[in-house]
């Protein structure tokens, strides 16, 4: 027996990938003939399983297909370009390596690498993480327009985490820019006790991708001239990264 609800879920999807960034909840229900609250109730489950992604009152397909083997353009090849250089990076310092991009209104954990001295920490891969709290959803940040990345913290909860955590908007953007200068954005406590985090935003235009990598570690032995050492390391392996993915694409 035909599951009629299932049927109705991937139309939506269907319609929206030939038509990414052009349709909205309306047209969707003109489109399709469905009534608005119907549509609705889809297209929220759809970004909140990542399939869909909405920006602006419009949608695109969402980084979830991209486990699905679907029509998403940052996939596994990306991730698999690299991860060699992310484990370089990881020998070198000998500490946790961190690969994330923007999905939806968090940090979506694409890649990590562990150091020998190995890490308790809450990320894993496939890990949505908030952006207000983490080095890489800061860095993720900076490289929004100012309006979009505003957008994104309000739509969401700015959960304190933990006695450290930012949860006012105007502070948090405050910081960010007080970090810009530098080039490099980083956490103490803010997200996970006793782990600080440094990261570096990675922005590749011609794959619609914008996202970045970090190293963690505990606050011992983190501390800001270390921090300032390991950003270095960043920018130079995200120098890399661009320079790797711009010959394979």
């Amino acid at each position: 027996m035909l599951n009629y609800s299932l049927q109705k879920a991937f139309k939506i999807v269907w319609l929206v990938s030939k038509h990414q960034g052009e349709l909205g909840l309306s047209d969707i229900c003109r489109r399709l003939h469905m009534n608005k609250t119907t549509v609705f109730r889809y297209v929220e489950t759809l970004v909140y399983l990542n399939i869909l992604e909405k920006h602006r009152e419009t949608y695109y397909l969402g980084i979830g297909l991209a486990v699905l083997g679907g029509k998403v353009r940052i996939q596994a090849e990306i991730i698999e370009w690299i991860h060699p250089v992310l484990v370089e990076l990881a020998q070198e310092v000998n500490e946790t390596v961190n690969f994330a991009q923007l999905s939806g209104n968090n940090a979506l954990y694409l890649d990590r690498v562990e150091s020998d001295r190995g890490l308790q920490m809450k990320a894993i891969i496939g890990a949505n993480l908030p952006c207000h709290c983490t080095a890489l959803g800061k860095a993720i940040l900076a490289i929004l327009d100012p309006d979009k990345a505003e957008e994104l913290l309000a739509a969401v909860e700015l959960e304190k985490m933990s006695k450290s955590t930012i949860t006012d908007t105007a502070v948090l953007m405050k910081q960010i820019e007080s970090m810009r200068s530098r080039g490099y954005y980083s956490e103490r406590e803010e997200f996970d006790d006793e782990l600080a985090c440094v990261a570096v935003p990675l922005k590749v235009p011609e794959l619609n991708f914008i996202g970045g990598i970090s190293i963690s570690g505990p606050i011992y032995r983190l501390d800001e001239e270390r921090l300032s050492f390991l950003a270095q390391r960043l920018q130079k392996t995200r120098d890399e990264i661009l320079k790797r993915l711009k010959t394979s694409f």
